[in-house]
């Protein structure tokens, strides 16, 4: 009899040292534009009166209008137009104070109020901060019941360790996968890596990939992706089997027609076979190439074991360079430009990451194109 069970990953966000420049950057994308209305001396009391009421109004048509960020997000022709209109209807000499305050957001000259302390907060807010100091990604996997045993069956209830290497990166960069499409070759039974991206909400699009032809296998995936999506963060499961040569190019154009991808992640994928990694950075070069994304900034990163040693290591860099591309080494435990959370000892803190020897076990492997043009 199959069953389903939860696996559940947890990252400890406190212990980055960027978690509280993005918590006052979270914060300040919740900022209420009633609370930007209050904290600007443009309005006498009656017309904040007025217009709190209007955009209170304006809120029930379009919601999305009521957090500041919304507004940011309009050129200044755009946002005029909107303050012009009912049911706002501002004055001119308003609409123009009002476009001049949100350019002094933008400049930095005016800033929102700090976060609530936390013996103001309510108890839904409580939960919502306590929440962000994790990202938790649950997925869920068939187990097939025995004799009363619970014996695993695909996928794997473990993950592979190097995910968590690449899943640290992105929670330290998260800049560098805004409104980026990003693509994972060889997913593997749990696509942990896409998961914890997704709930990161900063992606504009993720595509899991995996090689198998199972379509329960195959569904799965599209499951935890759709369980794990942030709210701005589209996902989606292809099938790509890239090491299939005869199938490789039809696949190859489908994926390039419908994606535009930016970013190419993997997990520990350059280490099947000795000649595997010759054919996988064959198909990135071809998705980099192909992709109608900018390609001077199209990167394939990917978490890499060393157990094959640092010869292993010196073919792909030479083949990647045969193929116009270039491969930097980045160590996740580096005092100064590591991202992995590190004790003021120098120690490894996430537990799963201390299994990796900090001196030749594990890198993060980034490929990008020598000629992008």
């Amino acid at each position: 009899m199959l069953t389903t069970r939860t696996h559940d990953l947890t990252f400890d966000l406190t212990l980055l040292t960027s978690h509280a420049k993005d918590e006052e950057s979270y914060w300040f994308s919740k900022w209420k534009v009633l609370d930007f209305l209050q904290s600007i001396d443009i309005f006498t009391d009656k017309e904040k009166e007025t217009y709190t009421n209007r955009f209170n109004q304006l809120f029930t048509e379009n919601s999305s209008y009521q957090f500041l960020p919304a507004l940011l997000s309009l050129d200044t022709e755009d946002l005029n137009d909107l303050l012009e209109e009912p049911p706002l209807k501002m004055k001119r000499y308003q609409r123009l104070d009002f476009c001049n305050a949100i350019q002094q957001v933008h400049s930095g000259a005016i800033t929102p109020a700090p976060a609530p302390s936390a013996s103001s907060l309510t108890e839904q807010e409580r939960v919502d901060r306590s929440l962000r100091a994790q990202l938790c990604v649950p997925i869920e996997f068939f187990i097939e019941e025995r004799k009363g045993m619970h014996q695993s069956q695909w996928p794997m209830i473990r993950e592979r360790k190097e995910c968590h290497i690449i899943v640290w990166y992105m929670l330290c960069n998260q800049i560098k996968f805004q409104n980026k499409t990003v693509l994972e070759l060889g997913a593997g039974a749990l696509g942990v890596a896409s998961l914890a991206l997704a709930q990161m909400n900063v992606a504009k699009q993720i595509v899991i990939t995996e090689g198998t032809e199972d379509q329960a296998k195959l569904q799965l995936l599209r499951h935890n992706g759709n369980m794990n999506r942030g709210s701005d963060t589209n996902v989606r499961v292809e099938h790509f089997e890239w090491e299939n040569k005869s199938k490789m190019d039809q696949i190859m154009t489908n994926i390039c027609d419908n994606y535009e991808t930016d970013v190419i992640i993997g997990c520990d994928i350059l280490n099947y076979t000795l000649n595997m990694p010759i054919v996988l950075l064959n198909a990135v070069y071809a998705l980099m190439t192909r992709s109608t994304a900018a390609r001077s900034d199209s990167i394939f990163l990917c978490a890499h074991n060393l157990r094959f040693g640092l010869s292993h290591l010196g073919s792909i860099e030479r083949y990647a360079e045969e193929l116009g591309m270039i491969m930097k080494r980045i160590d996740p435990f580096h005092a100064k430009t590591g991202f992995v959370p590190m004790d003021v000892e120098g120690n490894v803190v996430p537990d799963v990451v201390k299994e990796f020897d900090k001196t030749n076990d594990v890198v993060l492997l980034s490929f990008q194109l020598k000629y992008p043009n």
